[in-house]
């Protein structure tokens, strides 16, 4: 193992480590970009932000790798448990294959023993050769989330792509004009909210629904968080009702995202809370048609996404029938700190993508 001095987060650091995350990953296919103002909203402005949770390591005086830790308490089988949340682990092209991620990611598990976390999250590409790093130091797979995609507006998304990825997206953009035709609108309604009823709403459909593994607790602090005004994007809290019974609540939030053609904005859903009566396919492809239309009218996206649990059968027919396409996975990965029990509690349940992780690393 290296001998490097892991170094934490000091005021003046972010400029560093934006530069270092868009060396290690802008050249990937895909990918969403960091600046300076977003990096600082994710986290540094992020509730219970933790200076000793961002993870450095210099050579030559310059950054060689970095990573960033966050915390969270999310569900699991009903019972709210603090967790870690890793993301951004970049290493230099220089001094890639030295162990120094390696190094990081065996403090980082270190940092959360020590803040009395019940285990870490991190999402990684199962095709990847990060995730063999991942393995080696205790992460395993908890389940795989399909990343599904819908194309909003075919001219503006055919401009990440490659030449030969046009074709595909058209064929996106019409399937999703012709599932547009099957959707029932009146199932139930949506809208978005705004001011102090969106911490209401928050909390209201997170106190009436059992959530699913992964899902995040929202308190008012960070949905104040989630939703105040960011360089890089905006989220909006949508709150679902039928016939006038509030029914539960999505988000729909627009992120800088990078393509081989283009930057523009991606639009992700998430934290989808449904009571049981309207976990059905045909109501959630309305709920989802619906985000979808939000997405694309109020915060200007040309393509939106969503992760969802490879075992998830209902929401991944919803999907379809919304006119998302599965385009690639990610492996929900866990570290259960040396209690393994905890893994088998987690697969007991469907998974969800905690809100904001699921739009990180490519």
């Amino acid at each position: 193992m290296p001998s490097d001095r892991i170094q934490t987060f000091e005021p003046g650091d972010e400029e560093e480590i934006v530069g270092l995350f868009e060396t290690s990953f802008g050249e990937a296919d895909y990918y969403f970009p960091r600046t300076v103002s977003s990096w600082i909203w994710r986290y540094i402005q992020r509730p219970g932000f933790d200076p000793e949770s961002i993870l450095m390591i210099r050579k030559e005086d310059e950054l060689a790798a970095a990573l960033s830790m966050t915390y969270g308490t999310i569900m699991v089988n009903g019972n709210p448990k603090k967790v870690a949340l890793i993301d951004d682990v970049s290493t230099h092209p220089q001094w890639r294959r030295q162990g120094l991620a390696t190094t990081l990611m065996r403090h980082a598990i270190n940092r959360a023993r020590e803040t009395n976390c019940w285990g870490v999250h991190l999402s990684a590409d199962p095709n990847g050769s990060a995730i063999r790093i991942y393995k080696r130091v205790g992460f395993e797979i908890s389940t795989h989330c399909i990343n599904m995609l819908s194309v909003l507006q075919y001219r503006r998304a055919a401009r990440f792509g490659k030449r030969r990825q046009a074709i595909p997206l058209l064929a996106l953009s019409l399937l999703d004009s012709f599932r547009n035709m099957r959707i029932d609108k009146n199932l139930c309604q949506i809208e978005i909210t705004e001011g102090r009823t969106v911490g209401e709403v928050a909390l209201r459909a997170q106190k009436e629904n059992e959530l699913p593994n992964g899902t995040l607790q929202l308190d008012e602090e960070y949905v104040k968080w989630m939703t105040n005004p960011r360089a890089d994007g905006a989220l909006k809290m949508i709150s679902i009702t039928k016939d006038h019974e509030f029914s539960g609540m999505l988000t729909v939030s627009s992120s800088d995202f990078s393509g081989p053609g283009a930057t523009d904005r991606m639009a992700v859903i998430g934290n989808l809370i449904l009571s049981e009566a309207m976990q059905t396919k045909d109501v959630i492809a309305t709920v989802l048609h619906r985000a979808k239309e939000i997405a694309k009218d109020t915060l200007d996206c040309p393509m939106a996404n969503l992760f969802v649990d490879s075992r998830a059968e209902t929401l991944r027919s919803a999907c379809k029938k919304a006119g998302f396409m599965e385009v690639g996975q990610s492996a929900s990965m866990f570290h259960s700190l040396g209690r393994l029990q905890r893994m088998a509690e987690l697969e007991k349940g469907i998974w969800s993508q905690p809100v904001e992780t699921a739009a990180s690393n490519p």
